[in-house]
C-alpha cells in the first residue's frame, strides 16, 4: 500500500523519497481505495518475481516523450516550433506540429523607383518696349559724345509718342545734338517655364523581396503539455530537428528571462513609400524679344527719319543720322514679339523607401544549449 498522502491518478511533481519514496519525474498509476489505502489486486498477482498489473509499481523517467522546454516569460507566447532560414526554403510544418500558426519575414530589400525624365515646355513671357532713346552729338563709334534724352514714357506700350522731343538744329557745345541715335534693349517680363505633363513623373517599382522567413508551427504531444516536471512543458520534437523552440511577442522588444535568449525580429508586412519628386523647371535661357522701331521728325509719327529699324532685348543698337541736326519729334515701336527659350528640368528623382512594418520578436533557446 502507498500512504494516503501520495494517492493520485497521475503525479507529475517531484516528491521526496522521505515522504513517498519516489523521485522526480515518475509516472504513478494509482487506484484510490475506499479505506484510504491503495491495494494491489491479489487475484492478478503473477509468479514470484513478476509485477502484478496495476500493482502501483513506479515507471521511472520523464514521460513527455518529445522535448521539455522552459515555460514562457510573462507576456510572451507559449513555446512554439520555429523554422528560420532563407525565404522560400521552408520545409513547412512537420507532422508532429502540423498547424501553421504564422509566417513572418526579415531582411527586406527594394531598389529605388525608376522615374521617367521630367521635361519642360518652351518658356512663356512678354516683352516690354524700351523707353530709352538717346541722341548723341557724335557718330555711333566716336568717343565721349554729348547725349540728349529722347526717352519714351516709363510704361510705354510702343504706340506713337512725342515724349521728350529734340528740336531741329539743337546744338551741344556748338555741334548738332542729333548726329546719331541709340535705342535701349527691350525688357523680357513675366517669363517662366512649366513642366510638361504629368508634373509627377511616372514611377516603375521592382517588387520588394524578403531574404529571410520564419515559419511558426504548433502541435500537441501525446501527453499534451504535461510530463516535464516543474518549470517546464512538453512540446513536439520533429526529426530531423530543424525547428527551434521559441517564444514570441508582437513588437520590436528585448528578450526576457534566462532561457529564451537568442533574439530575432521578423515582420508581417511592408509599407512601400517609394515615389518620384515632382517635376520643376529652372531659369529661362535663350529667350529673346524683338521689335521694329521708327523715329519721326514730326509729332504724329508720319514723317519718318529712321523707319523700321530692328531692336531687341539682346543689345542697344546705334544708328547714324543724316543729315545731322534733324528734329526728333516722335517715335513708335511695332512688331513686338517674344521668342521662347528653354528651361532645364528639375525633379523626377527617386525618393522614399520600403519600410518594414508590424514587427514581432522571436526569442529562441540557443542551439548550443
Amino acid at each position: 500500500m502507498y500512504p494516503t498522502l501520495c494517492r493520485s491518478i497521475v503525479i507529475l511533481a517531484a516528491v521526496s523519497t522521505a515522504s513517498c519514496g519516489i523521485s522526480e519525474g515518475y509516472y504513478i498509476p494509482v487506484d484510490a481505495g475506499t479505506d484510504g489505502d491503495v491495494e494491489a489486486d491479489a487475484g492478478d498477482a503473477g509468479t514470484e518475481g513478476d509485477a502484478a498489473p496495476d500493482s502501483g509499481e513506479l515507471e521511472a523517467g520523464n514521460f513527455c516523450g518529445d522535448q521539455c522546454v522552459a515555460f514562457r516569460p510573462l507576456g510572451w507566447s507559449d513555446p512554439v516550433l520555429v523554422w528560420l532560414g532563407p525565404r522560400g526554403a521552408s520545409p513547412g510544418c512537420p507532422s508532429v506540429a502540423p498547424e501553421l500558426h504564422v509566417t513572418k519575414f526579415a531582411e527586406l530589400s527594394a531598389s529605388p523607383a525608376a522615374c521617367d525624365a521630367c521635361i519642360c515646355k518652351p518658356s512663356i513671357g512678354k516683352c516690354s518696349p524700351s523707353s530709352t532713346f538717346t541722341a548723341q552729338s557724335t557718330l555711333c563709334k566716336s568717343p565721349d559724345p554729348i547725349t540728349t534724352s529722347f526717352d519714351a514714357p516709363a510704361d510705354w506700350d510702343g504706340t506713337c509718342t512725342q515724349e521728350n522731343p529734340v528740336p531741329a538744329g539743337a546744338l551741344c557745345d556748338g555741334a548738332p545734338c542729333v548726329r546719331s541715335l541709340s535705342i535701349g534693349p527691350l525688357a523680357v517680363v513675366e517669363e517662366s517655364c512649366e513642366p510638361d505633363l504629368p508634373e509627377i513623373p511616372k514611377a516603375d517599382f521592382a517588387p520588394p523581396t524578403w531574404a529571410q522567413e520564419a515559419t511558426v508551427c504548433e502541435g500537441l504531444t501525446d501527453t499534451g503539455h504535461a510530463g516535464c516536471g516543474s518549470g517546464a512543458m512538453c512540446i513536439p520534437e520533429p526529426v530531423p530537428p530543424v525547428y527551434r523552440a521559441c517564444v514570441y511577442k508582437e513588437g520590436d522588444v528585448p528578450c526576457e528571462g534566462e532561457h529564451y535568449t537568442e533574439r530575432h525580429v521578423f515582420f508581417s508586412d511592408f509599407d512601400d513609400q517609394r515615389s518620384c519628386t515632382p517635376c520643376g523647371c529652372g531659369p529661362v535661357s535663350g529667350s529673346v524679344c524683338t521689335a521694329t522701331a521708327s523715329i519721326y521728325t514730326d509729332a504724329a509719327c508720319t514723317e519718318a527719319l529712321l523707319g523700321g529699324v530692328p531692336a531687341s532685348s539682346l543689345d542697344s543698337p546705334c544708328f547714324d543720322l543724316t543729315p545731322a541736326g534733324e528734329a526728333l519729334g516722335s517715335k513708335a515701336m511695332t512688331n513686338i514679339e517674344y521668342h521662347a527659350g528653354a528651361c532645364e528640368a528639375t525633379g523626377g528623382e527617386p525618393q522614399g523607401a520600403v519600410v518594414e512594418v508590424l514587427p514581432a520578436t522571436f526569442c529562441c533557446i540557443p542551439q548550443d544549449k
